[in-house]
């Protein structure tokens, strides 16, 4: 809604060489080999998907890959410019999503300290979204490389 917000987090620091601050009431994890995961903890279902991409990674490949993904939810829309609500994520290489009744789902590929990151957001329809999704990108835009 516009307000600045602090709260506490912890920081943690993942197998692929990157490091994010997490929030207390979620949970970071390894989910497989190359791709972390944070999830919420009162309900699972809301999660982000964290991967380090390779540096010769193709950007249209990868679009292409996503839009694919996408069109199991819904209709792809690719967000620019003012359409991303939070400004960080406006120099991404490209920032998709798509929904359904029950949920939507975002993917973001984006450069962070020189290297390729793919975010890839699970977000059910719910109340709850109000509150969870500025925390999944508020918590994204700590990624660095220590």
């Amino acid at each position: 809604e516009g307000m600045t917000e602090y709260r506490e987090a912890t920081l943690k620091r993942s197998d692929q060489g990157y490091s994010v601050y997490v929030l207390d009431n979620y949970t970071f994890t390894g989910e497989e080999p190359g791709i972390d995961q944070i999830f919420f903890d009162y309900d699972p279902s809301y999660f982000v998907r964290i991967e380090m991409l390779p540096e010769d990674a193709d950007i249209n490949a990868l679009r292409e890959n996503a839009m694919e993904e996408l069109r199991l939810v819904g209709t792809p829309d690719e967000l620019t410019g003012v359409e991303i609500f939070e400004p960080f994520f406006r120099n991404a290489a490209f920032y998709l999503q798509a929904s359904n009744p029950t949920f939507s789902k975002e993917i973001i590929v984006m450069e962070i300290a020189g290297e390729l990151f793919r975010f890839k957001l699970n977000i059910p329809s719910g109340v709850a979204s109000e509150g969870v999704v500025p925390s999944l990108l508020a918590m994204l835009k700590t990624v660095d490389i220590p």
